[in-house]
Order: C-alpha cells, then sequence, then structure tokens
C-alpha cells in the first residue's frame, strides 16, 4: 500500500457470492473480518489517505459483488468511476470537465 496522508479506516461488504471467496484470503495485513448471517462478509482495515486509488481499483475487480462503506472519499471515487465504467457500454462519454454526453460515434 502507499503510505502519506492521514491514517483511514476501510471497510467493504462483499455479498454471499463473493463472500464466500473472501473468507478464505486475507486482503490485508490489518484486516478484520465478520461473517454476516446470510453468507456476507464484512472487511474493515487501516491504511493511508494516499493508498485509497489504489483502494478504487482493487474493489473495481469485484465488480457488482463488494460495496465500499467507508471513507465517504472512497465511496464517491467509486462512484465516479464505476459511473465512467458504465458509460463505456451505454453509447456515452466522460468529457474532460467530468459532465457525460452521448457518444454517437458507438
Amino acid at each position: 500500500m502507499f503510505g502519506g496522508g492521514a491514517p483511514v479506516e476501510v471497510e467493504v461488504k462483499f455479498d454471499s457470492y463473493q463472500g464466500r471467496y473472501a473468507r478464505e484470503r486475507p486482503f490485508h495485513p490489518t484486516q478484520l473480518s465478520k461473517p454476516i448471517s446470510d453468507g456476507r462478509l464484512r472487511v474493515t482495515f487501516e491504511t493511508t489517505e494516499a493508498a485509497l486509488e489504489q483502494m478504487a481499483r482493487w474493489l473495481m475487480q469485484y465488480g457488482e459483488h463488494a460495496r465500499a462503506l467507508r471513507p465517504a472519499v472512497l465511496r464517491k471515487m467509486m462512484l465516479k468511476k464505476l459511473t465512467a465504467t458504465a458509460a463505456l457500454y451505454c453509447g456515452y462519454v466522460e468529457t474532460p470537465d467530468f459532465h457525460i454526453k452521448r457518444n454517437f460515434d458507438g
């Protein structure tokens, strides 16, 4: 993980599909895992503000099977990244000033 910045606690909830796999492997040395009765899994760990971009890229690999719960800045990063990703598949593009517009080039 990247160092620097203030320490932050990251909390992620995995759905029951990914939860069964996430139980088998640690993601971070400070990780605490809490199973939820329906098969979901809540994972928390400590990192730094500087590592949140890396955390967002890590979470992207789980798609709809993982949700960032905190910190709020990580949730906002995920929303921006996932909105831009969805736009690639539905005919819209993000402009340099972060607006979404229709892409007629297909």
